[in-house]
């Protein structure tokens, strides 16, 4: 829609440092002037053993069969719930679900699984029951059981591959040419575009900072770099066994023209305070229901308290991070443009 941003309070507990806290706002200053890699977050690309960017790479490349392995394929870990009052049924439910899945990789027969399938996890398990009910009917028609899933289902795993392909090419773009704008970059046309885009030259490249540039979210529309960076997405395609013409789907939900994004953003309105307490189960500001029914107590300050915590508030751009902004300030105790290894670290996801 038209939203603007988000705005966040974050507490940091047991911040353990050498630093002083007049340090530590220090950082937070120059994080706030530099600005922060705008990545996209790694909640977007799922998990080590069910990648949605593997999901949506299986898609554009049209093995319909690897897709479908990958969003069946059983979890490595079961993470169990830490709310008390369900837990134990979401637990069970869980491992059972695990359990079915693992039984149709090895027998393949998803009329077997469905019929073993718990009425109560419908909800949880909308994606898997949906694909297995389907298999269950035609069990060799791939593509009919993927196109059976809601719309909103299957753009989350091409979109989350265009996001994997920008990552990519944006440490590519910071470790070959710095916090600079360079001749080719793209920049949109207006402060007010987010689709539009020119080419810097020679003639405007004065007219603009790192905060200007922007990089495709590649798809069959998309502009690309007049410089290296033109063939090194050529190269990342190939790769990845991909053209230009595979975000070109034939099938219309995924079609992918392609965007932009700027490849550094800013924080706003940041403000920050220390605050020592005891016990880390301690609730140190409102949640949403406190701030519902007004109902929050300001915990007394006491400086004596063993532990300490960082409580910070800023404002995100619309589509930007508050994990990439946090990871950024926690992770490096220097300016992170001049460090390589960093930049490598972060687009390899560790």
């Amino acid at each position: 829609g038209n939203l603007y941003g988000n705005h966040f309070t974050i507490v940091i507990k047991e911040i353990i440092s050498d630093l002083t806290d007049e340090e530590i706002g220090a950082l937070i200053n120059q994080v706030e002037t530099s600005g922060f890699i705008n990545y996209f977050g790694l909640q977007r690309f799922g998990t080590e053993s069910n990648s949605t960017w593997r999901i949506g790479q299986a898609l554009l490349q049209k093995d319909y069969k690897q897709a479908i392995k990958l969003i069946l394929h059983p979890k490595k870990q079961i993470h169990k719930s830490s709310s008390k009052s369900f837990s134990n049924e979401k637990n069970i439910m869980n491992q059972t679900f695990h359990q079915l899945l693992v039984q149709f990789s090895e027998n393949n027969n998803a009329k077997e699984i469905v019929s073993q399938i718990p009425n109560n996890s419908k909800n949880a398990y909308l994606i898997e029951i949906q694909i297995l009910k389907s298999l269950a009917k035609r069990p060799t028609n791939y593509l009919g059981s993927f196109q059976s899933l809601p719309r909103n289902v299957k753009t989350l795993y091409t979109h989350a591959f265009q996001s994997y392909l920008f990552n990519i090419m944006l440490t590519k773009r910071l470790l070959i040419f710095g916090p600079r704008p360079v001749v080719g970059d793209l920049v949109f046309q207006s402060p007010d575009s987010n689709k539009d885009v020119l080419y810097i030259t020679e003639e405007n490249i004065n007219d603009y900072t790192i905060f200007d540039v922007v990089l495709p979210i590649p798809g069959y529309k998309s502009l690309f770099p007049k410089n290296i960076l033109h063939d090194l997405y050529l190269d990342l395609f190939n790769e990845h066994n991909i053209t230009i013409d595979s975000f070109n789907h034939t099938d219309r939900s995924l079609k992918l023209p392609g965007n932009y994004r700027k490849i550094i953003e800013r924080a706003y309105d940041i403000s920050y305070e220390f605050k020592r307490y005891h016990y880390n189960y301690q609730q140190l500001v409102p949640n949403g229901f406190n701030k519902i029914e007004n109902d929050f107590v300001t915990p007394d300050t006491d400086e004596n308290a063993p532990k300490k915590a960082l409580i910070i508030s800023f404002t995100l751009l619309k589509g930007v991070y508050a994990t990439m902004f946090l990871r950024q300030l926690i992770k490096n105790p220097t300016h992170w443009l001049d460090k390589r290894d960093y930049l490598l670290k972060l687009g390899n996801n560790e």
